[in-house]
């Protein structure tokens, strides 16, 4: 949080292929509405949300994180 903000804005709409933003409910990171503008911006983008996890989602809830992962998967098929 106190290094200067990524500038992917302007190339978003680039990313061609099927993208996820996984937004966790209870980071202070990435808050819903800009989730939500980036999903806008990829052509084939998706957003999921994970509750009861913080900003280390992988370790806070694993199994939610997969299931999210996994359905966006197989989504693709």
């Amino acid at each position: 949080m106190i290094r200067e903000p990524s500038r992917v804005w302007k190339s978003l709409h680039r990313i061609a292929c099927p993208a996820l933003i996984v937004k966790i409910t209870k980071s202070p990171l990435l808050d819903r509405e800009v989730a939500k503008k980036m999903v806008a911006q990829l052509a084939k983008g998706r957003l999921a949300e994970v509750d009861d996890s913080y900003h280390h989602v992988m370790l806070d809830n694993p199994s939610r994180l997969i299931e999210v992962i996994r359905d966006f998967v197989d989504d693709l098929r």
